[in-house]
């Protein structure tokens, strides 16, 4: 179902939003804080009917403990562990605010990606006094700490979110300790999806992932998510191609059954692997799957712990 292909590409461009009010349920108290656009937003203090339409943060939230608290989702968050089932399912790029609106939410978390068109979607939903909490999309490890640190501090679940945070850490760390033990440093060329292909450069999370990993990407001179030529990857040459394509067929024979890509390093010696696309695709504590993938497919044993 190409999910990684629309989720990347349409991350490309975002747009801030904003969020005001005390929600549609009238709730009385309110209290403020900034956002992450850096921007004074305010929250009603009992969150209790929350609508998601951002499959990065619907992770967060359920290991937030609040599950049972949405009421509504997205498609790509319709189908993650810990979602009620049976829930209203709206779409990602074009969700229906008065639709929404009707469910009489406390708040309504989005995706920045859900802007890239333009104006976003839910942005009436301000005037109809529901409070809009829109989560830009993270560009390093370190904005996804920030991003489940705000969850936590809106839906007053601080603590839990700090553990998340410390159990992400402690991953990483882990797996930091194991790729140090190795001198190799492979170049990669990490295809997001097959349609372009599109690939990532520097001030981008996945690039973050690689050095994390132990690996140098080989598009870490160019900024963002690319648009890239294959006469470019033949020509970098790579020691290792990672793919997170989840386009509706193999990822790995797409890239090995190219004409002319048995040239490349990494087909020639069986070095071309598939990594999880939600780990990769939508930026949350769940990276450290993708993380140790990649670091074992490096060569590096990383303990069953680093999960």
């Amino acid at each position: 179902m190409k999910r990684t292909a629309v989720l990347i590409a349409l991350a490309i461009a975002v747009l801030a939003s904003a969020c005001a009010g005390s929600g549609a349920r009238q709730n009385p108290e309110t209290f403020e804080v900034t956002d992450r656009y850096g921007q004074p937003l305010t929250v009603p203090a009992d969150i209790g009917r929350i609508v998601c339409i951002a499959p990065a943060a619907a992770d967060i939230l359920v290991d937030l403990g609040l599950g049972e608290k949405i009421i509504a989702v997205d498609y790509y968050s319709s189908l993650k562990s810990g979602i009620p089932e049976s829930l209203p399912v709206f779409d990602l790029m074009s969700p229906d605010a008065e639709q929404i609106a009707a469910l009489e939410p406390d708040a309504v978390i989005s995706s920045g990606m859900s802007a890239a068109g333009g104006e976003h979607p839910l942005s009436p939903l301000a005037a109809m006094g529901i409070c809009l909490i829109d989560i830009p999309m993270a560009n390093s490890i370190d904005d996804i700490r920030s991003d489940i640190r705000f969850l936590g501090e809106v839906t007053k679940t601080s603590e839990a979110a700090d553990a998340i945070i410390a159990g992400m850490d402690a991953q990483i760390e882990e797996i930091q300790a194991a790729v140090s033990y190795s001198s190799y440093l492979p170049s990669v060329y990490f295809e997001v999806t097959s349609y372009g292909p599109y690939s990532c450069g520097s001030d981008t999370f996945i690039d973050e992932m690689l050095k994390i990993a132990g690996c140098q990407n080989i598009f870490s001179h160019i900024e963002g998510w690319l648009l890239v030529s294959e006469e470019a990857v033949l020509a970098a040459d790579p020691d290792i191609i990672f793919t997170s394509a989840d386009d509706g067929f193999d990822p790995v024979e797409s890239i090995t059954g190219r004409a002319g890509w048995d040239a490349v390093e990494a087909v020639r010696d069986g070095r071309v692997f598939a990594v999880d696309p939600d780990a990769c695709s939508q930026p949350n504590h769940k990276v450290v799957t993708a993380l140790r993938q990649m670091a074992e497919a490096r060569g590096v044993s990383v303990s069953d712990s680093a999960q």
